[in-house]
């Protein structure tokens, strides 16, 4: 069956469900509730597949209405924590990973526990990935339902840019400092003989490998496996003068100043972060979200691999996101009602799978992902991954100003500016009283 096909069959048997019930009637409200339902922006095919679904629950229930309000995830966190510090939270809120522990220690959110045991068939509890619920899970109770996770690390690589070079492809017992920089070096080349560099063996989006956010370059796909932190666990000191994470940070500093096998800060500015979808870099950071991005660039023969391992052994970030019901919801009923259905195996398979997107917090709708045309050979390498995936180390509520701080230092020593060693320390002088005044309230 193509993908094509099977989308039409899958859909219509959603939409089938929808309309006579079969996922659970619930009690409907005697008056119409309105929702206000707050997500962050997506790409176009998951918007429209999110769409359709909220409309499929409306006609499914007439008494409730569901309104979207939609914010971009740089300054999503801090609009909705404002509106719920205030008494005015929505309904329904999204909330990255990251943000979740800041939300459930303000008391922002409501414990589903008790909805779930009421509706534990409904819930389907089972069939969600563990490491998904555990970013929710918070002194016994759980404050949301997971949408997604997926890993975040090195993990995809340029198929004919390997073949080109008489590359073998890359294999689960690679090492960073090993067959990982060997491979870089052998993939980096200047192609039209210009004299200077247009191929580089690690590349990725500015968003990704460079400064712009900085929970990449800090966070476990790139610390851990040097056996380095950005903070300790309690989240009360910045560990990135420790000789471990200062190894780390110049290995990573130094594919692009030490060994150029990775774009100057510039050069990837210039490509407007496209490095790897047009073909110019051998491997690159990785993530099951993307693949249906990827597949715009019709020319581009790419397969995903596992992460290098590196002295301290494989790692590589695990982050996802769910939804929550706030406190402040003046319907939480209405609102269960629609978290349920919407994080249902139907609702994750439809908005997220068959959207093209990988990651679902469900192993039913990752593995109906998998199915997918688009998505490259060894996707099941993403679902292994989860196997050797971490949290970061950084998730409380100092998290955002933390990088906010930690990318502007990153930027300069991408740039060439300062050292590692002075970046480390200038980040940890500003660092650490974020933290000691986090800690205090």
């Amino acid at each position: 069956m193509s993908s094509i096909t099977r989308k039409i069959v899958v859909s219509g048997l959603i939409v089938s469900l929808v309309l006579f019930g079969s996922l659970g009637s619930g009690v409907q409200a005697q008056e119409k509730v309105v929702l206000r339902y707050a997500d962050t922006t997506y790409g176009k095919p998951i918007m429209t597949q999110q769409t359709n679904w909220i409309e499929s629950f409306m006609i499914r229930y007439p008494n409730i209405e569901v309104r979207a309000e939609r914010v971009e995830g740089s300054v999503f966190n801090e609009k909705y924590v404002i509106q719920a510090a205030a008494g005015a939270g929505p309904d329904i809120v999204w909330i990255c990973a990251p943000s979740a522990k800041q939300w459930m220690k303000a008391g922002f959110l409501i414990d589903l526990v008790p909805y779930i045991e009421e509706n534990e068939a409904l819930a389907d509890m089972d069939d969600f990935f563990e490491a998904a619920l555990g970013f929710f899970r918070y002194e016994g109770g759980l404050y949301g339902l997971p949408m997604d996770l997926g890993p975040e690390g090195i993990h995809k690589y340029n198929v004919d840019l390997f073949d080109e070079a008489g590359l073998e492809h890359p294999k689960k017992s690679w090492t960073f400092e090993g067959e990982f920089l060997e491979a870089a070096k052998r993939l980096t080349k200047d192609t039209d003989g210009d004299g200077e560099t247009d191929q580089w063996g690690m590349g990725g989006s500015f968003y990704e490998f460079y400064a712009g956010y900085a929970t990449y370059m800090l966070g476990p796909s790139f610390l851990f496996p040097f056996g380095g932190k950005v903070v300790n666990d309690s989240e009360t000191e910045c560990l990135l003068t420790e000789p471990e994470s200062l190894r780390a940070l110049n290995f990573w500093i130094g594919l692009i100043h030490e060994h150029h096998v990775a774009p100057p800060y510039e050069v990837m500015k210039a490509m407007d972060d496209k490095v790897f979808q047009l073909g110019k870099s051998g491997m690159a950071v990785g993530y099951p979200w993307d693949v249906d991005l990827l597949a715009e660039f019709p020319d581009l023969h790419w397969d995903a691999m596992h992460a290098p391992k590196g002295p301290a052994g494989r790692f590589t970030e695990v982050l996802g996101s769910g939804y929550c019901i706030t406190q402040d919801s003046k319907h939480p009923d209405e609102a269960w009602l629609f978290l349920r259905d919407y994080m249902s195996r139907e609702g994750l398979t439809y908005v997220w799978a068959l959207s093209g997107s990988g990651c679902c917090a469900r192993e039913s709708a990752w593995k109906e992902w998998e199915k997918e045309v688009h998505v490259p050979e060894s996707a099941y390498i993403y679902r292994e991954a989860l196997d050797y995936g971490t949290v970061p180390t950084l998730m409380g509520p100092a998290t955002d100003e933390v990088l906010a701080v930690a990318s502007e230092e990153l930027e300069l020593c991408l740039m060439g500016k300062t050292s590692v060693e002075e970046m480390a320390g200038r980040i940890k002088a500003k660092v650490d009283p974020i933290l000691e005044r986090a800690a205090e309230e």
